[in-house]
């Protein structure tokens, strides 16, 4: 699962490019395996935007793949 967190926080950060912190190891919510392939993790996390104001909110993540390349299936915040 290791792997399948940085995936994750690398996979957020491309999609908020002004900030986007993955609380994985103090927010952790839930890390479990979804199936055979798959990870589900949730975390909580910080988002910054344009103006640098912060918000905080909880990311939900699928990753597929191999422990050398993992996938991002989904991804989620709210």
């Amino acid at each position: 699962p290791s792997s399948c967190w940085v995936a994750a926080e690398n996979y957020g950060e491309e999609m908020y490019p002004y900030g986007f912190e993955l609380h994985y190891f103090m927010g952790k919510i839930a890390e479990e395996p979804y199936d055979d392939n798959s990870w589900f993790l949730k975390a909580e996390c910080t988002i910054t935007n344009e103006y640098n104001a912060e918000y905080e909110s909880v990311c939900e993540i699928k990753v597929t793949g191999t422990t050398d390349s993992p996938q991002i299936a989904e991804f989620i915040v709210y």
